[in-house]
């Protein structure tokens, strides 16, 4: 009797974790900052349930700012979403058009060991998306991104070299690397 009760309370434990992850990247999602930036196509593959892609960030943090493989840095935002450098997140005030962004620099046994520095995430890289969308990705040249007040980034669709989103809406990851 003890041991089906640990095993119920486990199970719920688990589903109230993944359930506030999920709300809590659905809150940002719908309210963050949307973001541009700039990815490649990594590989595209078709299942039994949908077309998935997995996307690669390019890299536009200076490597010598890259101390942890997870951290934050302070990023300025154009009027047309596209992101630049400015430092560490060090500040306590930001400027208006200033926001945190948080990174993970992912090892990948595929890259070679130059660009293994570089492979870095800013939000989910693995996305699902509808088969008629799958003829769009040949012009994808940014992620769409939300990012909360924190810094955490939710992708939320995919967009050409002008910024306008191919492909919008996508299902949430629950991955909790950004």
């Amino acid at each position: 009797m003890k041991k089906n009760l640990f095993a119920l309370a486990g199970s719920l434990l688990i589903l109230c974790v993944l359930t506030g992850r999920y709300l809590s990247d659905y809150g940002t999602a719908r309210t963050g900052i949307p973001l541009l930036l700039p990815v490649w196509v990594q590989e595209v593959e078709t299942d039994a349930f949908s077309s998935w892609a997995r996307i690669h960030y390019y890299n536009f943090i200076p490597v010598e700012n890259l101390i942890n493989e997870t951290g934050t840095v302070v990023v300025s935002r154009s009027d047309d979403g596209q992101v630049d450098f400015v430092e560490k997140s060090t500040k306590e005030r930001l400027h208006s058009h200033e926001l945190r962004l948080e990174y993970a620099v992912i090892p990948s046994s595929f890259l070679s060991s130059e660009e293994k520095k570089l492979n870095i995430r800013f939000a989910s890289s693995k996305l699902r998306f509808s088969n008629e969308e799958k003829r769009l990705l040949s012009a994808v040249r940014y992620a769409v991104v939300h990012v909360d007040d924190r810094g955490k980034a939710v992708l939320v669709g995919l967009a050409d070299n002008m910024g306008t989103r191919l492909i919008k809406n996508l299902a949430l990851s629950l991955s909790r690397k950004p």
